[in-house]
């Protein structure tokens, strides 16, 4: 039968009516008869009883298939109102009549038409409820209350009313209120610990425990009035100092240096304010000291005066009021204590952001550094064409004398030495202290550049060295002529020191609280040798983006990986360049080269998914164990415009490029694959072959002007892969519906549902954890929410234009598979899993922007924010985005590829980069990269 509502779907259509019957023995699904069901009954008269009996049998079956389908995608009443209102008789599943064509066509119309009734009721709901939450500083609250109703798993399908929809919104809050106090615990332990003890109806006990809002509520009581203590003032204003210096970010040499010089004296001053509470905290234990021994005496008095007189009174009174004096004292002792405590946690939070500004001022293109790395390279690429002129010559072409042979190997050890000496050079330049910047890359400088001009004087030199020698004219020319300089430096490339894997810190501030946040990068040939190049003498290296003719491996190979404060991974993605090989001369070859390519990105994606690792690995796993399923989403963001392809220029063929990775995927799906499974603790180790089932998801999303700006028509971009993607999205999330509003609503199908499916099991197990049951419940209503985000930017074509955010769907479905494989993880599959890819061209652009997409919305979220398609970024989202632009590994990423940081792609970004020295920093040395 079918697996989904779309198989159904599928054959709802047609001018003439015909039965819906099951697919022929042994194969799944349903089709539509050959017969039309004016000649089905003209035959039927005259079938036998027995063959008029299996007839019904199979109409009943696929009527019940077909029900079920739909009451679970729209819900029993939505499903029983669309068999009414097409005039259906209630026993209609269980009748001898057939499901046809067109009673498909109008059940699921009807059925969508009144599921576009309840989310109209429930969207007014919603924006009523919504009143009184706009502005930045309620944007959390807003969010949260918006993903309540819509990842509510009546939203599409029951009508809510105003009670259900005020007790979502007050749930909602609660469930914020409570992610705030956590958050306040993690900025301000001891202040947070000091009012949650506090007595209840005191005034620290009504302080909001927000970390945005603690120091502002603190010095309301202590600020002034009764409890006014200038010490605890005067370190609260230093908090509130040390917040700003936290967020406050720096995007050039001068001002990074000056953010750490004031994070170094921030750091001072808390010392001294520290020093100061210490000494204030020892004059007020001195002084509780002498009103304890004075209640002491008057304690004493107390027994010993007579009751009721005018002594004992006044005894009492004085009682009374040095109780007061004592717990007074004792609260200020006590705020004074957390503060001291607290300053010590701030002086961390300050040396790490010292670290990370140091950190920052490395990774910065645009200083010396980055001219003494490119000096590097270019020396390297000169040894590679002392190599090739040293082979050249032992073959007799040129003809050299003995003498011209000794004085080239002079020259070869002599360039040796200057490798090795531009290499310590640049080991050196990680002294902060000595960095120096450069200009960026402009149209007046791209012939001075202190880049231009390091390749050029570099390569110049290496020439006079060969004529100096007598190296004929011609074969100088060919050795330093374009192809031959490009053929070096990507073996310079390949094989450079500098690339290895990235784990950065990214301290991210967002409306008080302060979480570090760790981005990972990790290069294929770390994974597995066997997926980089053999250098010889046992190094190995990797394949850079501008390599266009590897007949053996996928270029920019690497798994990209997000851990929170804990170290626990929240994403993992595969980054590659495009999937085709157009250098490899051979439609076959080239073709070969390609599903290779494929091959290693399924076979990385699995081996850094390690619960299905572990699960191939198992010594135990017995020999016949069936292969578990990978399913695996591939986002291709490259634009396969028709206009670029007709002009045939192979470099800027993308509609080829990217059929030709949708075919290498789609050669390597399908059961009985055979994947390598690497061991990253022992890169060395081979990859040891396993069997696995595999079900690639091909999408292609791009997200440059072409694709997403005014010029997507003329050059005819998505009609090329429109069907395309449309038949993935369906694999993915199941039927689509018709039309711009389409699914939305409705339950989660394809893969997502399945993975769904489990979850829901869980849940309904009356043996399930609460622990456990709490997250399946959770990551249900999460997989609502991003299924229907998903499928709407889809049916309503989103994608089309960018509108400040042109890489939405890309993240969008990436963080949907991302969610499929937590649920997968929750309920422990051993057979199944979802990884998922990403790439353009090269995967350091564009690719780049997607991955920074993707691990901003996940860290947005995990802060309690939101970040939705088509919404410009504000205020310290918009700081979390750039701290993830700059510090997830991408720079480090560009330079693997070309030698030098910088993007080509963030200088279009204003609405994602509003800045424009952020923009300058991200962008580097973009502008002189080849690849």
């Amino acid at each position: 039968m079918a697996l989904g509502l779309e198989g159904f779907r599928q054959l709802g259509s047609g001018v003439f009516e015909r039965e819906i019957r099951r697919n022929p023995q042994g194969q799944e699904g349903v089709r539509q008869s050959g017969l039309s069901r004016l000649v089905g009954r003209i035959q039927g008269w005259f079938r036998s009883p027995q063959e008029q009996q299996a007839r019904v049998q199979e109409r009943i079956q696929v009527k019940q298939a077909f029900l079920g389908l739909l009451e679970k995608t729209e819900g029993q009443a939505g499903a029983l109102r669309a068999l009414r209102a097409c005039g259906l008789p209630r026993d209609w599943a269980n009748n001898d009549r057939p499901l046809t064509n067109h009673q498909i066509g109008k059940i699921l119309n009807k059925a969508q038409e009144y599921r576009l009734q309840v989310v109209r009721h429930n969207e007014s709901l919603l924006g009523q409820t919504l009143r009184g939450l706009e502005g930045p500083e309620l944007r959390d609250e807003r969010a949260a209350v918006i993903r309540a109703v819509r990842n509510d798993s009546r939203y599409g399908n029951t009508p809510l009313s105003r009670t259900d929809v005020q007790s979502l919104r007050t749930r909602a809050e609660t469930e914020l209120r409570e992610l705030r106090a956590g958050q306040c615990g993690e900025r301000f332990p001891e202040l947070t610990q000091l009012i949650q003890d506090a007595p209840k109806g005191s005034p620290l006990s009504r302080i909001e425990l927000n970390p945005a809002r603690l120091t502002e509520g603190l010095r309301q009581v202590y600020g002034g009035g009764p409890r006014h203590d200038p010490q605890v003032a005067q370190a609260l204003e230093h908090l509130d100092r040390t917040t700003e210096l936290l967020g406050r970010q720096a995007w050039n040499q001068d001002s990074l240096q000056g953010l750490s010089d004031e994070l170094g004296h921030q750091r001072d001053d808390l010392g001294v304010c520290q020093g100061g509470l210490r000494d204030g905290m020892e004059t007020l234990r001195n002084e509780l000291d002498t009103l304890t021994e004075e209640l002491n005496e008057v304690d004493r008095g107390l027994q010993e005066a007579l009751v009721g007189s005018r002594e004992a009174k006044t005894l009492q009174a004085r009682k009374d009021a040095l109780e007061g004096q004592i717990r007074f004292g004792n609260e200020k002792l006590s705020v004074s204590q957390a503060l001291v405590h607290e300053m010590d946690r701030q002086i961390g939070l300050l040396d790490a952001k010292r670290g990370y500004v140091d950190e920052m001022r490395l990774t910065d293109p645009l200083t010396n550094r980055s001219v003494k790395h490119s000096d590097l390279i270019w020396a390297q690429a000169g040894n590679y064409l002392l190599d090739r002129l040293s082979e050249e010559a032992r073959g007799g072409d040129p003809a050299l004398t003995e003498e011209q042979l000794g004085a080239l190997a002079q020259v070869r050890g002599q360039w040796t030495q200057l490798c090795e000496a531009r290499s310590q050079a640049y080991r050196d330049s990680d002294d902060v202290s000595t960095l120096q910047p450069i200009e960026a890359p402009s149209k007046s400088n791209k012939d001075t550049h202190p880049i231009v001009q390091g390749k050029r004087d570099t390569m110049q030199d290496l020439r006079a060295r060969l004529e100096g020698i007598g190296i004929p004219r011609n074969t100088l020319d060919a050795l330093f002529s374009k192809s031959s300089m490009t053929r070096s430096e990507r073996q310079a490339l390949a094989g450079l020191e500098t690339w290895q894997p990235v784990m950065r810190d990214m301290p991210v501030m967002r409306d008080g609280v302060i979480r570090t946040y760790k981005s990972e990068v990790v290069p294929a040939q770390f994974i597995g040798h066997e997926l980089g190049v053999d250098l010889g003498e046992g190094r190995i290296g990797g394949v850079s983006a501008g390599v266009k003719d590897s007949e053996d491996h996928a270029r920019n190979l690497k798994v990209s990986r997000l851990r929170d404060p804990d170290g626990q991974v929240m994403t993992t993605v595969v980054g590659h360049g495009v999937l085709d090989m157009w250098g490899v001369e051979g439609g076959n070859d080239r073709q070969t080269s390609n599903e290779r390519g494929a091959r290693e990105v399924l076979e990385v994606a699995l081996t850094s998914n390690e619960r299905l690792r572990g699960v191939l690995t198992d010594p135990e796993r017995p020999q016949d164990a069936p292969p578990p399923r990978l399913v695996h989403v591939s986002v291709n963001l490259i634009s396969p415009d028709s206009l670029r392809d007709n002009l045939g220029i192979r470099d800027y063929q993308e509609r080829t490029y990217t059929q030709n990775q949708f075919r290498a995927f789609e050669a390597n799906s399908g059961p009985g694959q055979t994947l390598r499974v690497f061991d990253p603790n022992n890169p060395a180790q081979r990859g040891e072959a396993r069997t696995v089932n595999v079900d690639a998801i091909t999408f292609s999303f791009g997200i440059n002007a072409i694709s997403t700006g005014g010029r997507e028509m003329f050059m005819r971009v998505w009609n090329n892969v429109h069907k395309h993607n449309t038949a993935n999205m369906i694999k993915l999330v199941g039927d689509l519906g018709e039309g711009g509003f389409g699914a939305r609503g409705v339950r989660p199908g394809g893969f997502v549902g399945e993975v769904y499916d489990r979850l829901e099991a869980v849940v309904n197990d009356p043996g399930t954890p609460p622990g456990q049951l709490a997250k399946a419940e959770g990551l249900m209503a999460q997989l609502r929410g991003q299924t229907d985000l998903v499928r709407t930017l889809f049916t309503e074509e989103s994608f089309r234009t960018g509108n400040g955010d042109t890489a939405k769907m890309g993240r969008e479905i990436l963080v949907l598979q991302g969610l499929a494989e937590q649920g997968l993880g929750l309920v422990g599959a051993t057979d199944l899993a979802g990884t998922m890819s990403k790439g353009c061209k090269s995967d350091k652009d564009r690719g780049g922007v997607t991955d920074v997409e993707l691990k901003a919305k996940l860290i947005l979220r995990d802060l309690g924010g939101e970040m939705n398609p088509d919404e410009r970024l504000q205020g310290d989202d918009q700081g979390v985005y750039y701290t993830v632009s700059s510090s997830s590994g991408q720079l480090e990423n560009q330079r693997w590829n070309t030698g030098m940081g910088g993007s080509k792609e963030a200088g279009h970004l204003k609405d994602r980069l509003p800045d424009p020295e952020v923009r300058q920093f991200l962008c580097g040395l973009g502008k002189f990269a080849k690849a």
